[in-house]
């Protein structure tokens, strides 16, 4: 059950971020630095830059995967007992 008037929380650690913000920035230059200009490189980029920014990645979302530490709701669960 989606909790109202909360925004999506981060799912991508500190190193995920950087990673993927350095992943954008190279795809970026390498859209310029080639001669044919390469269209793909350009929503390559921004999609990295722009979830290594705001912390967020849809796809961890859909699946329910983290790098964050952060626990989700599946985790804080309490356990079922046993048959």
């Amino acid at each position: 059950m989606a909790r109202e008037g909360r925004y999506m929380e981060s799912n991508l650690g500190p190193y995920d971020q950087l990673i993927r913000i350095v992943i954008g920035m190279g795809a970026g230059w390498q859209y310029f630095l080639t001669p044919n200009h390469h269209w793909w490189l350009v929503p390559f980029s921004l999609g990295f830059l722009l979830s290594g920014l705001i912390g967020i990645c849809p796809i961890y979302a859909l699946v329910g995967g983290s790098t964050n530490g952060a626990r989700s709701d599946a985790d804080r669960a309490e356990p079922r007992p046993l048959p």
